[in-house]
């Protein structure tokens, strides 16, 4: 009979441990995620100078310099903007922050550069690069000369030319 009571005190023991279902359904908050987290900033397309050309659309201010608009296409989720420039002759690289989408900038004239622009969103510290240009800020104009003619080498002049022997085979 103590025997019949032991198993029967442990059966009640395991059907008191077994937890119940929970009726709340909501699932528990994840302590990782941020409620309202910001959007990270998507990369601009450069618009102005072209990329591998000559840039001939500036004001000119003196001999040695020019003031160049640089535009890009604006990109979702950015507040502003850093227009990245490095001259190609001296390595010297400039930055200049820009709320809209195009920026006034002072170059150096005759010399070539490199450009991209960085998009920033505030609230994070994730930022989007373009695509790195290059282009020539054209310098003033230099007096320019028609290259001499052609010269022929071969054959001599006056010379006659024969016309290739051509055989067919026979069918």
């Amino acid at each position: 009979m103590k025997l019949n009571y032991g198993i029967f005190i442990l059966a009640i023991f395991f059907i008191a441990a077994c937890g119940g279902e929970d009726n709340n359904n909501n699932p528990d908050p994840d302590p990782i995620s941020d409620p309202d987290p910001v959007a990270s900033p998507l990369a601009s397309t450069l618009v102005f100078p072209d990329n591998n050309t000559e840039c001939n659309e500036g004001v000119v201010l003196n001999e040695s310099q020019s003031l160049v608009t640089f535009e890009w296409n604006a990109s979702q989720n950015t507040d502003s903007y850093e227009v990245n420039l490095r001259n190609l002759n001296s390595n010297a690289s400039s930055k200049s922050n820009s709320n809209t989408n195009s920026a006034d900038i002072t170059l150096d004239r005759g010399v070539p550069y490199e450009w991209f622009v960085v998009s920033k969103a505030d609230g994070t510290n994730t930022t989007a690069s373009s695509s790195t240009w290059k282009f020539y800020n054209q310098g003033p104009g230099v007096e320019n000369y028609a290259p001499f003619p052609a010269e022929v080498v071969n054959p001599a002049r006056g010379s006659a030319i024969m016309a290739p022997i051509v055989i067919l085979p026979l069918c």
